[in-house]
């Protein structure tokens, strides 16, 4: 059984002398203001900081892709007009009196800039590698290699030897890949010689590498142009390098008084003879697009020289 006991009618609670209460309607009005103004404030110090980092990260962009772009051309002046061995020592048997490397650096433009339809293009002597005679054709002059070179018949051809005190120049006169033939040939494209130059033992092969830097449209963004390059070792592909690139000029420095200084320069496309270039000047203009940090209209122009 179950004994129901009656709970008095009225209990009164029991607060130790406490009073109980919540906030005002007021007082949370002014706390929830002061939440919004501390979070709008939290969300314009981070809108500024990430604009200043993205800026950040775009300048460094730019530079880089300054660098690079001057890079490699740098590298591809300083390298024009390699004709494989000292030119003294050439011996030229081309019919043509070909000359490897010439002209070395050089725009196709009548103003020296290169634009969207104008190119530079850098020429040089490449190695393909160093080879080992093992016969020499006494009177055509006919050199067999021991492994095959990869030339064929009328590409021109610089093969140096005995530490380069003996260098010829000749276009290769047959198809056979292990000959290089200096000698006149079926086709008549080289001068005959009564006596070669003996060569035995190791020889660095030598053949022509055309390089040409020009300007595209990107791939990525319509309203921007690239820098390209073309290499004919390499199939004559093009090659994507810097975006960004609005324009290059080109000029050469002149040795006028034989003291080894450049005394003036002329625009690239002037012909002039190669003994007398001491320098080449090269500008960049590059598109910026940072807000607030454009000069020149949008642009940045970089210069540089290559002695």
């Amino acid at each position: 059984r179950f004994a129901w006991t009656r709970l008095p009618a009225r209990v009164r609670p029991m607060n130790n002398g406490f009073r109980q209460r919540g906030f005002s309607l007021p007082e949370l009005l002014v706390a929830m203001g002061l939440g919004v103004t501390l979070l709008l404030a939290a969300a314009q110090i981070h809108t500024s900081l990430l604009g200043s980092v993205q800026q950040t990260i775009a300048e460094a962009r730019v530079n880089n892709d300054a660098r690079v772009a001057r890079a490699l051309l740098t590298e591809a002046i300083r390298s024009a007009g390699f004709p494989g061995c000292h030119p003294r020592l050439q011996q030229n048997l081309t019919v043509d009196d070909w000359q490897p490397g010439v002209p070395a650096v050089g725009v196709d433009a009548g103003d020296g800039v290169v634009g969207p339809r104008e190119r530079l293009v850098v020429r040089r002597m490449r190695s393909i590698g160093m080879f080992r005679v093992v016969h020499q054709d006494p009177v055509q002059g006919a050199l067999t290699l021991d492994r095959p070179h990869g030339l064929e018949s009328g590409m021109p051809v610089v093969v140096a030897g005995r530490g380069g005190a003996v260098c010829l120049v000749f276009r290769q006169a047959v198809d056979d890949p292990r000959v290089l033939h200096p000698g006149p040939g079926p086709r008549q494209i080289n001068r005959p010689r009564d006596a070669y130059p003996a060569l035995t033992g190791p020889v660095e092969v030598f053949r022509p590498q055309r390089r040409v830097f020009f300007l595209a449209e990107s791939v990525g963004q319509s309203d921007q142009k690239s820098l390209y390059r073309r290499r004919s070792d390499r199939g004559n592909r093009r090659e994507a390098l810097v975006e960004g690139i609005d324009d290059l000029t080109l000029a050469y420095g002149i040795d006028e008084t034989g003291d080894g200084a450049a005394d003036g320069y002329h625009p690239g496309f002037q012909s002039t003879s190669p003994v007398s270039v001491v320098a080449v000047d090269l500008g960049i203009r590059q598109a910026l697009p940072i807000p607030g940090e454009a000069t020149d209209g949008g642009h940045r122009q970089w210069r540089t020289t290559v002695s």
